[in-house]
């Protein structure tokens, strides 16, 4: 798993993010973008914000 941290400057940006990382990443399945304030190191932190933060309906991109 790959998780990146960014602050979104426009609409799109964190879906920017996420598909140049996974193009970028040796075997990198899936990728988790977060916003600034998470511990990338931490994966309580990144399971926390993935849990209350994220909402399937409009935050999840499949890309094959």
């Amino acid at each position: 798993m790959t998780v990146v941290a960014l602050k979104q400057r426009y609409a799109g940006h964190a879906k920017r993010a996420a598909l140049v990382a996974a193009a970028h990443s040796y075997m990198g399945r899936l990728v988790v973008v977060v916003d600034e304030d998470v511990d990338v190191f931490s994966s309580d932190e990144v399971e926390w914000a993935m849990a209350t933060r994220f909402h399937p309906e409009h935050d999840l991109v499949v890309a094959h």
